[in-house]
């Protein structure tokens, strides 16, 4: 497993840097406004995959981890019946996209072009498949492969970016420039998706057609874990329909700012529960168990150092960044720190729980994530703008960590809380021993 962590751990950490050049350049190219619009944009296509995608990605992880399918008939769920529901979606958000653009968030909405938001819809058809096929590697243990797919959308991205910036540099059209970056965006998820496909077909695994009742099956595995998936999703992107309808759009392209460092800390984290998957899938329950507590100490204590270190130089880092203009973002960055930190737990205990073949325990605290989160937006945006935004985001996730450790204490045989929580100095040696013996050491849960 360390060796899947640090695997992916590196190309997280090459992702979040092009991540990060990306939106400093796109900060600087589009300002607040223009920055506001294109989080719309992205926020269009990622909605609706988290709201459609019934939880197949975990499904298929699981269905192969367990041996219930092959990795070809799970390839082709991931993109036949991916692509079945994906259509079935469009055709609903075609009916609630009449309602919204005029009316929720009309106010905004109804400057950007038609085809824009079109656009914004058909390309949740690539992202949907996209996702979907991230996760037949990482079923198959393919940590390579599932971080070289997953990295290629933000380069290819940033090169579109950078292209908009340099072609469209003297322009003051706004909404044009946020439609073309729009478009590299999209580039990337189209050429993820391709890369992905190509190492399938590699191996004779690409398929687009799947067993009878697979599908059936995949839904009703994964609607157990759908529901929490989601709120997961809305947990911080929530945010953005209430400031953009509370406050305006330049508020969200300022607020996009805590966003993107909260996300890219909790996607680097959770390299640890990306490693983890697989594994508890194919591990017994008291291995299990092990894991589960090993895993935990070592991200509370990666987590808690690495966010400290970030919070003491994180103004001057925004401004370095992103620019003055953006300066004020600082203190949601630093509440959202906290959320990153609690995600990233509930990450953990996610991934494990799905592994257990326990996906109703996401359910359950993710309906107390939604609740918490929903009231707190409704009631905190309006009177404490970004602030209270960011402070609805953290005490969610600290809900819902709260109600894993309840879950794990009463439900998990052999789970410490003692045991979980507090890093010990043997750990640093077996990490260490695991990173430089990788070809000797088998990929085992460690002793605790």
């Amino acid at each position: 497993m360390v060796r899947g962590s640090v695997i992916t751990f590196i190309f997280q950490v090459v992702s979040l840097a092009v991540g990060v050049v990306s939106r400093s350049l796109l900060a600087r190219m589009l300002h607040g406004y223009g920055l506001g619009l294109f989080t719309i944009f992205v926020f269009i296509p990622t909605l609706l995959h988290a709201a459609s995608n019934l939880g197949l990605n975990y499904s298929i992880v699981n269905f192969i981890g367990r041996k219930r399918y092959d990795a070809a008939a799970m390839s082709g769920l991931a993109l036949g019946g991916a692509f079945m529901i994906s259509i079935i979606t469009i055709a609903v958000s075609a009916v609630i996209y009449g309602i919204v653009r005029y009316t929720y968030m009309g106010r905004d909405l109804v400057e950007l072009p038609n085809a824009a938001i079109i656009l914004a819809v058909i390309i949740y058809i690539p992202y949907m498949l996209w996702f979907c096929n991230l996760f037949v590697h990482l079923g198959r243990n393919r940590i390579v492969a599932y971080n070289i797919v997953w990295t290629i959308q933000p380069v290819v991205a940033f090169i579109g970016y950078f292209l908009t910036w340099f072609l469209l540099s003297k322009s003051s059209d706004i909404v044009t420039k946020s439609a073309c970056v729009y478009l590299s965006y999209s580039a990337g998820v189209v050429a993820s998706l391709i890369a992905g496909m190509i190492i399938l077909a590699r191996e004779g695994l690409l398929r687009w057609t799947y067993p009878k009742g697979a599908l059936r099956e995949g839904i009703i595995f994964g609607i157990q874990t759908h529901i929490g998936s989601f709120v997961g999703f809305l947990g911080l992107k929530m945010s953005i329909p209430f400031i953009n309808s509370f406050m305006d759009t330049a508020s969200v392209g300022l607020y996009s700012i805590p966003l993107t460092i909260g996300e890219a800390f909790k996607r680097i984290f959770s390299s640890i529960s990306t490693a983890l998957l697989p594994i508890a899938s194919s591990v017994g329950e008291e291995k299990g168990n092990t894991l589960i507590n090993v895993v935990m100490r070592n991200t509370i204590f990666i987590c808690a150092v690495t966010l400290a270190v970030f919070a003491v130089v994180c103004r001057p880092v925004i401004v370095f960044l992103f620019g003055e203009e953006f300066s004020s973002a600082t203190e949601p960055t630093l509440v959202i720190l906290l959320w990153a930190f609690f995600a990233t737990l509930g990450k953990v205990f996610q991934s494990d729980s799905v592994g257990r073949g326990k996906p109703l325990w996401i359910t359950y605290t993710t309906i107390l994530t939604f609740v918490v989160l929903f009231v707190c937006s409704w009631v905190m945006v309006p009177r404490s703008g970004l602030m209270g935004a960011a402070w609805a985001s953290t005490f969610s996730a600290g809900a819902g960590y709260l109600l894993w450790i309840t879950l794990y204490i009463t439900k998990a045989d052999g789970f410490s809380l003692m045991n979980s929580t507090f890093i010990k100095s043997k750990d640093f040696g077996k990490i260490f021993n695991k990173l430089f013996r990788i070809r000797k050491t088998p990929i085992h849960p460690p002793d605790v």
